[in-house]
């Protein structure tokens, strides 16, 4: 594209924009603000996309109607044009500024209402400053004039504006499937709303608090992700994340324990979801700075946390001194049963995520209410996954003979399904809080799974409404 290529589109433009002020209406328009040209980013037809979903909604909550909505890339780049009905000139600009200023990539459109000459209302009109630099708090178009900034580095800083919605979604993911996992019942041995489970010493409320106090850690985390895909030397910033991941999640420890006054009821979760979050924003955002939109997938998550703990079995337990005296338990069950646990799962990338839980969970969410699809889900996994957590505090055999098959025995029963299965769900739950059997590292896969189903699918689609009836026995 030639700098008179550009100029003629922008000619072109503007003679559509007089065009169609005479057909009435208050006309807009949504262009990118890309520092170095539209064609050094390979995400803009996204972005644009974006922008569009975000004004258009704001137009439809505040009541107006838009006559004309269409998008069009020339040799200027991709831009928006629309008409909209119902509110004077000011009022459209205020909701234009609004979604300037109020959405996490604002910064990185320029929403334009035009008067009847076909020029732009200004931000003073509306009494607001003139937008800031990408990078330092000076208005844009003095950096501009004076050129303070390089290309590259405004470049960067678009970047880093366009993957915070990354960052956020995938948060978000993270969260659900932490609530939602310890609002699942009946969840054998585990927290519920309604009961304890095998635990003395944690209530519900207890998890609400942990985890309220560790999610600012997965943001950071995810930041963590984000900067990795930025570097563009993937394979090599990949096999650091694993020590960063770790620091963080010891001060997540510390702020979890101060919540709940020094009661451990997260600290695996920490691990495997800390895992997750930082695999799927270092995907998703590496998909993005390629051009390629759209979700990210739940196996390159699997497989980027593979990469990242690639050794981890070898160098952490079989390599392992067995006279040490602070052997974590999953070092202490692998000397004594051969069981890599929680280590080998994310070794492998999740198999018993990827192959079992996910699965089931798809399956269930089509046929049953989403509760029962959280305790089907759960039930898989305790069918299957090596629990450390279990094992530390009773045996291997337990896990297998007692843990493991009366999962199996419930599945085969039909689980969530039938009545038969719903009962022997419940005596689980039953047998397993009296026992006090505590599949914990289960609870922190189930939740894994919700967040990895939400990051490749986006909203969870549910059959109806629970019968709380017919788990009544």
């Amino acid at each position: 594209m030639t700098q008179e290529q550009a100029l003629a589109a922008k000619e072109a433009r503007y003679d559509e924009q007089r065009r169609l002020l005479g057909e009435g209406g208050v006309l807009t328009s949504l262009n990118l603000n890309l520092p170095g040209g539209y064609q050094n980013y390979a995400f803009c037809e996204e972005l644009l996309d974006a922008g569009v979903q975000a004004y258009c909604y704001r137009l439809q909550k505040r009541g107006l109607r838009l006559s004309l909505s269409y998008a069009r890339h020339d040799h200027a780049g991709p831009y928006w044009l629309g008409m909209v009905h119902g509110a004077p000139h000011l009022e459209v600009k205020r909701v234009a500024a609004s979604v300037e200023e109020g959405h996490v990539v604002g910064r990185l459109w320029d929403i334009d209402v035009l008067d009847a000459h076909a020029v732009p209302i200004s931000r003073d009109a509306i009494a607001l400053a003139p937008r800031k630099c990408y990078l330092c708090t000076r208005p844009a178009h003095e950096c501009r004039l004076n050129t303070r900034h390089s290309v590259e580095s405004l470049q960067r800083a678009v970047e880093r504006i366009w993957l915070r919605q990354i960052e956020a979604e995938v948060c978000r993911g993270a969260l659900s499937g932490m609530l939602c996992e310890a609002a699942t019942w009946p969840s054998p041995g585990l927290v519920s709303p309604f009961d304890a489970g095998a635990h003395r010493d944690m209530r519900y409320s207890t998890f609400l608090l942990s985890t309220a106090s560790i999610a600012p850690g997965f943001a950071q985390i995810a930041s963590l992700g984000v900067e990795s895909a930025l570097c563009r030397q993937q394979t090599q910033r990949l096999d650091t994340l694993l020590w960063h991941i770790r620091a963080r999640g010891i001060e997540m420890e510390r702020q979890m324990e101060a919540a709940t006054s020094g009661v451990n009821t997260q600290r695996g979760l920490i691990f495997v979801m800390g895992l997750g979050v930082a695999a799927a924003s270092f995907c998703w955002a590496r998909n993005s700075l390629m051009g390629v939109p759209g979700r990210v997938r739940a196996r390159e998550v699997a497989d980027a946390v593979s990469r990242i703990t690639s050794g981890i079995v070898q160098s952490e337990l079989v390599d392992a001194d067995q006279n040490a005296a602070n052997l974590s338990p999953g070092q202490r069950l692998f000397l004594n049963t051969g069981l890599t646990g929680v280590r080998g799962e994310v070794s492998q990338g999740f198999p018993s995520v990827m192959h079992k839980a996910l699965p089931a969970l798809e399956d269930a969410l089509s046929r049953v209410p989403l509760e029962d699809a959280f305790v089907h889900c759960l039930i898989t996994l305790m069918s299957c996954v090596e629990d450390s957590a279990l094992c530390s505090r009773h045996s291997a055999q337990v896990l297998k003979e007692v843990v493991w098959q009366m999962a199996r025995d419930a599945l085969d029963e039909g689980s969530v399904f039938s009545a038969d299965g719903r009962k022997k769900i419940v005596e689980m739950d039953e047998y397993f809080s009296q026992h006090m059997l505590n599949p914990g590292g289960c609870a922190d896969l189930l939740a894994l799974a919700i967040a990895m189903y939400i990051w490749q699918n986006g909203e969870i689609q549910t059959v109806g409404y629970r019968d709380k009836a017919k788990w009544q026995f």
